[in-house]
């Protein structure tokens, strides 16, 4: 029942795909479970990796279960690979979002928009540098999050990215919780 807002950033099979959660009340960046599992799915290493690809079912499922589990109040989701289950859960649950990504898609949030993520970025290590955001010490998010890489985005400032396009050191569940707090502090 705690109120919180959600960010989302998936992939199919090479990259990861995660579900991160924050409270409203505090900023504390966390995450959820589905079935006694984390909700950051991401390719095995090795050759249980062979032709794996995330199971949009239960990713799906795994939503349904956080939005019930929480008072969900805001979601950001990036849809590049997602965007049938993306306009779904906008279906399903855009009415009972107070946080909106725009009216007509209340939960789309496309992180192809240079000064959008810049600005989301900047807010995430502003909190966490000032002490308003934390983190649930969770090992995969912690493991994102250290991969990520400051990237210059042009002339409008600093983003983040892996640390070369191909590189298997996964980013996804960083950029989920960047879309989880900017939801948050809209």
């Amino acid at each position: 029942g705690e109120r919180i807002v959600l960010g989302f950033d998936g992939a199919v099979s090479e990259d990861s795909t995660a579900l991160i959660g924050c409270r409203v009340s505090d900023g504390h960046l966390f995450v959820p479970e589905y079935d006694g599992e984390p909700t950051i799915w991401q390719k095995p290493v090795g050759p249980a990796g062979k032709d794996w690809s995330v199971d949009g079912e239960v990713v799906d499922a795994a939503v349904a279960a956080v939005m019930k589990r929480y008072e969900v109040v805001g979601f950001y989701a990036d849809p590049p690979y997602w965007q049938t289950y993306v306009d779904r859960w906008g279906a399903l649950y855009g009415r009972r979002m107070r946080v909106r990504s725009t009216q007509a898609k209340p939960i789309e949030w496309w992180t192809t928009r240079p000064t959008a993520v810049v600005q989301a970025v900047a807010r995430l290590y502003e909190a966490i540098k000032t002490g308003q955001a934390s983190h649930s010490n969770d090992r995969i998010l912690t493991q994102h999050v250290l991969h990520a890489r400051r990237r210059l985005a042009g002339k409008v400032g600093i983003t983040i990215g892996k640390e070369y396009a191909k590189s298997p050191k996964k980013i996804d569940a960083a950029m989920a919780a960047i879309l989880a707090f900017q939801c948050r502090g809209v």
